[in-house]
């Protein structure tokens, strides 16, 4: 019983550990896109 529920609490810690990522790298992603919109004046 205790090996399951270590594993299901890996498995969400690992899951928000991703979530938390994906938000990371998108908004590094837009601001690095702000940033070359700006750079380049249309």
């Amino acid at each position: 019983m205790q090996y399951i529920l270590t594993g299901v609490l890996m498995l969400i810690i690992s899951g928000l550990l991703l979530n938390a990522a994906a938000l990371l790298i998108e908004s590094v992603y837009k601001q690095v896109k702000e940033m070359q919109l700006k750079k380049k004046p249309l």
